[in-house]
């Protein structure tokens, strides 16, 4: 398990941001796709 490995962070430590980084990263790629693919026709 890598978070085992020597000079490893604790996994609490190295996913803790993980969370905040996630919702920033769909923000922007639903946005991305949006303006690449267009965004469906409403009803």
């Amino acid at each position: 398990h890598r978070f085992e490995l020597p000079g490893a962070h604790p996994g609490r430590d190295h996913l803790g941001g993980r969370l905040i980084w996630d919702m920033h990263l769909k923000r922007w790629l639903g946005e991305f796709l949006g303006l690449i693919f267009g965004r469906p026709a409403a009803g």
